[in-house]
């Protein structure tokens, strides 16, 4: 996408979905045993290594995209909040759903649940694409 220079936009929620998951991939991985809590291993010594190897990655990413805002008051969150409340989507999956469709932009995830909102996704993820004709 860089060398076919797409602009590529990161906003606060996609970070902390990322920087959450880095941190609990690690945790399961590797410290559970230690930790069965994930807040207790967050307030340990040994998460210093996982927070900053995840910072680092987050510092990458940025740099490589322009930063951007939700538009919470020009998107539906009556239909957000009733999607959460049959329990088809999770809120931060709306969210972003949203945001996408108001920014006419497309989501680039590997996350299997994007398979309903009528937004463009780009994807590696098999599942995904089987599911989204």
């Amino acid at each position: 996408m860089l060398s076919r220079k797409v602009r590529l936009v990161m906003d606060a929620l996609v970070l902390g979905e990322y920087l959450n998951a880095y941190c609990r991939i690690e945790w399961s991985a590797i410290h559970q045993a230690k930790y069965p809590k994930f807040k207790d291993f967050r307030k340990s010594a040994d998460f210093s290594v996982v927070g900053k190897g995840a910072a680092t990655f987050a510092r990458s990413m940025l740099n490589l995209c322009t930063r951007c805002d939700y538009p919470f008051s020009a998107i539906d969150i009556t239909q957000i909040l009733t999607d959460f409340e049959i329990g088809s989507k999770d809120v931060n999956d709306g969210l972003l759903t949203e945001t996408c469709r108001h920014n006419n932009w497309k989501l680039v995830t590997h996350d299997s649940d994007f398979t309903l909102g009528g937004i463009e996704i780009l994807t590696g993820n098999r599942k995904l694409l089987k599911a989204c004709p």
